[in-house]
């Protein structure tokens, strides 16, 4: 097994944390194999660099992916952080076409489907 990864560690805790958004930094550590400390640095630099955003629930952090984010090399500039954890494994939380893409032309017959997926989703988020 060679001694190192096709994904940076960076990306890795970005995976996990899209999966386990409750993890804790010690959960993190064991799942991709990095010391505590470091996790919590990565988490930080994502945080920094507008990935993730970070919100205390009690003791714990809940973290929650911020998709529409391009990655952060020029090479792959145009390429959002959610179509990587997608294939990745992520499951990308439904939410209408016109909130993914904005100048989305609306086709004839799905206006009251669109709206319907944007409530049921609202509904979720908020917990009615």
């Amino acid at each position: 097994m060679p001694g190192w990864t096709l994904i940076t560690n960076h990306g890795l805790v970005l995976s996990y944390i899209s999966k386990h958004p409750r993890s804790t930094a010690l959960e993190l550590a064991g799942a991709v194999d990095l010391t505590e400390r470091s996790i919590r640095k990565i988490i930080d630099d994502l945080e920094s660099a507008g990935f993730i955003v970070r919100r205390r629930e009690g003791r714990r952090n809940r973290y929650r992916i911020k998709p529409h984010i391009t990655m952060s090399h020029p090479s792959h500039g145009e390429i959002a952080v959610g179509d990587l954890l997608e294939i990745l494994g992520w499951k990308r939380r439904s939410q209408s076409i016109k909130a993914r893409v904005p100048n989305a032309p609306q086709l004839p017959g799905f206006a009251e489907l669109d709206s319907q997926t944007e409530t049921e989703t609202t509904n979720e988020v908020i917990g009615t």
